[in-house]
């Protein structure tokens, strides 16, 4: 490489890893903006899930109580003395309403943690993100640094054109020049 060169290349090394390291911090900063906007959604789907969980329950309570009202009302119309069987059966009604509520409870729980959690999983990735920043940033100027000095001559003398031609052959026989490995006898 000629001594007027050098320096070009040296400059375009230096300036494409400016590029480089541009492009990755604009890659860095699109990723986790992407990921902020996925958590302000999962936030807004655990709000919904909390309010429905709160009007599902209050509707489900006020059903059951006009159900259980209505049930009473039916036994004493009826004449039926609300002891024996008859409070056995309304005993029964409620113990299977209350297990109901009970699983509607459960159920919102499992979908507002399972959203909790992606909320969680979308913060690891941007810690990840914000990590290895650093460490992308050293790797591409130790690169850039690298490619760089690597278009410089340290080596005082005449590069070699060709593989053979550090072994002293030629290009055509790069291994010839040594001992003969080629005959065992």
């Amino acid at each position: 490489m000629g001594a007027a060169a050098a320096p070009i290349a040296i400059g375009a090394s230096i300036v494409g890893t400016g590029f480089k390291l541009y492009g990755q911090k604009k890659a860095e900063a699109a990723q986790k903006a992407a990921l902020e906007r996925e958590k302000q959604a999962i936030q807004e789907e655990v709000a919904f899930i909390k309010r429905s969980e709160q009007e599902q329950l209050e509707i489900f309570d006020e059903q059951t109580a006009e159900l259980f009202g209505n049930q009473v009302s039916a036994f004493a119309a009826n004449g039926v003395d609300f002891s024996g069987s008859a409070l056995a059966t309304a005993i029964d009604d409620q113990m299977k309403a209350e297990d109901q509520r009970g699983f509607m409870k459960e159920q919102f729980r499992y979908n507002r943690r399972r959203a909790e959690l992606g909320i969680e999983a979308r913060n690891m990735q941007i810690a990840s993100i914000n990590k290895m920043s650093g460490f992308n940033t050293m790797t591409t100027i130790l690169g850039g640094i690298g490619g760089a000095a690597g278009r410089m001559n340290f080596t005082g003398g005449a590069q070699a054109s060709s593989i053979g031609d550090v072994s002293g052959g030629s290009a055509s026989q790069p291994f010839s020049g040594g001992p003969d490995v080629g005959s065992i006898a």
